[in-house]
């Protein structure tokens, strides 16, 4: 599960992790990442999967981020995850904020699922953040 950041501010991704977690020490290792988000077809199996991937830096921050931590208590289903931590005092739990490259990639996304089951290759596109949100 992730939160992105606000219209208006620099556009990043925000994810709840644990501190103790690999993906969490090899980041404070290699600040170098890539996310993919997949959206895939439930009914339509025989189509691939829809995806979303940024490239860009990701930075580990404190769980007792107030503005991050709105970010996540905004969304019903964020709100359920993170109910039950103590901001203030939880040393367990980090924010990971993911600021990406300006350019990201897309498969899939808004394209008719049969025109991509005729060819599959079509569907990769890219698009750019814009420069206010950079």
């Amino acid at each position: 599960m992730y939160g992105v950041s606000n219209q208006g501010e620099e556009f990043s991704i925000y994810i709840l992790t644990s501190k103790k977690y690999r993906k969490t020490k090899n980041l404070q290792n290699n600040a170098q990442i890539t996310f993919i988000i997949p959206f895939p077809h439930h009914y339509f199996r025989f189509v691939p999967s829809a995806t979303i991937t940024l490239n860009g830096l990701a930075e580990v921050l404190p769980i007792n981020n107030e503005s991050l931590v709105k970010i996540f208590e905004e969304k019903r289903i964020l709100r359920l995850i993170v109910k039950d931590i103590d901001y203030k005092n939880d040393d367990q739990f980090v924010f990971v904020k993911i600021k990406p490259e300006p350019r990201i990639l897309c498969y899939g996304t808004g394209i008719n699922i049969f025109k991509l089951r005729n060819s599959h290759t079509r569907g990769g596109y890219s698009v750019n953040i814009p420069e206010a949100r950079r």
